[in-house]
């Protein structure tokens, strides 16, 4: 006696459907990953124009920034979150639980900026604990003590950019990111070195450009789901998140 294979079973793999999704998932992490890169860029513009401050710059800077995104990334792990959740919620037809789940991960992004900042504006300290030189200490808290801003609206795009991302809308997000990197370079160009009428601030001046093209970023990425039709759905500011519709598909 032998078993019988229907022509669907999931034994044979289907070539043409691989290379559909394939490509799908292609056209869908592209933009996503360039994005990405774009975003790392912001802190490279960074580093970069610290080094035409001098070695003691570059080095309070670099450590300053790498500082700051260490506590970014965490942030974003936990709003990366909303881009399954939300998935599963179009595939499953449960438009309504779009709203309380995006509602959830903003409040959650932002509860996590307040104890964030508070690490940031004692950065120099706790660099100090770890061993660093007081005075390249120093330097690393005057960046972060003004680049700290960035992290409540960088961790609100993360959220709202995975919102598009699960809507299978990546490119706006990358044109989005793209822009502020520009931005940034623009105003650390303005900022730390006194250009335009601008006081010299030097990295106090890169971080103030640092949070600036965040807030770029997230006010563009909120005024692109605000007026693009297919986002209509989300209200963000009807009723209070519902956290029981967030957690319930974890």
């Amino acid at each position: 006696m032998t078993d019988h294979v229907s022509p669907r079973s999931p034994s044979r793999s289907n070539p043409a459907s691989m290379r559909g999704e394939a490509r799908a998932m292609l056209v869908l992490a592209a933009p996503l990953s360039a994005a990405f890169l774009a975003q790392m860029a912001i802190g490279v513009t960074d580093v970069m124009m610290m080094g035409w401050l001098g070695p003691a710059s570059l080095a309070s800077g670099t450590l300053a920034s790498n500082f700051l995104h260490l506590l970014f990334y965490f942030g974003m792990g936990l709003g990366t979150a909303v881009a399954p959740m939300i998935a599963q919620s179009l595939g499953s037809v449960r438009i309504r639980d779009i709203r309380p789940t995006t509602q959830a991960g903003l409040a959650i992004v932002l509860v996590l900026s307040v104890p964030f900042g508070i690490a940031a504006w004692f950065g120099g300290d706790i660099l100090l604990l770890l061993g660093q030189a007081p005075d390249i200490a120093a330097g690393s808290q005057t960046y972060l003590r003004t680049a700290l801003w960035y992290l409540p609206p960088a961790l609100v795009f993360i959220v709202l950019r995975n919102v598009a991302a699960a809507h299978s809308r990546p490119r706006s997000p990358l044109v989005i990111v793209v822009a502020a990197t520009f931005l940034n370079a623009f105003a650390n160009w303005v900022l730390m070195f006194g250009n335009l009428g601008a006081p010299r601030l030097e990295l106090a001046g890169a971080g103030i450009a640092t949070s600036l093209s965040a807030w770029f970023m997230a006010l563009a990425m909120l005024g692109f789901l605000l007026t693009d039709r297919r986002f209509r759905r989300i209200v963000f500011w009807r009723s209070s998140p519902d956290w029981s519709a967030a957690t319930s598909r974890t």
